[in-house]
């Protein structure tokens, strides 16, 4: 007997074919992750913060409890950076353009 589950996105005729499938979309997602963990965006020299030769910065915006809310804490490369930190990392860029985009966080980025 062919069933469809609902952890499955084909029907299956036996549980162990439904297995094998997650387990290959477990595999992808580990891999993903990985992949998106392994990109620096800031890295520490002798001036302090900087954004990594790439240019791109990628994070979350999360509350910052010692601001009282008036400025965002920033999560970059899993490091919490404040909002002055930032600042001093972009002025190397003084006079350049950017492009800032925010998406909710269960977008790919």
């Amino acid at each position: 007997m062919i069933r469809q589950t609902k952890f499955c996105s084909r029907a299956v005729g036996s549980w162990g074919s439904c297995v094998k499938q997650n387990a290959r979309s477990a595999g992808r997602l580990i891999a993903k992750i990985q992949g998106g963990l392994a990109v620096r965006h800031i890295e520490d020299n002798e001036h302090g913060l900087r954004i990594t030769d790439a240019g791109v910065v990628r994070g979350l915006i999360e509350w910052d409890a010692a601001q009282d809310g008036d400025l965002p804490l920033l999560v970059i490369d899993g490091r919490d950076i404040s909002w002055q930190e930032f600042g001093r990392c972009v002025m190397s860029y003084e006079g350049f353009q950017f492009k800032m985009e925010i998406r909710d966080k269960s977008d790919e980025v």
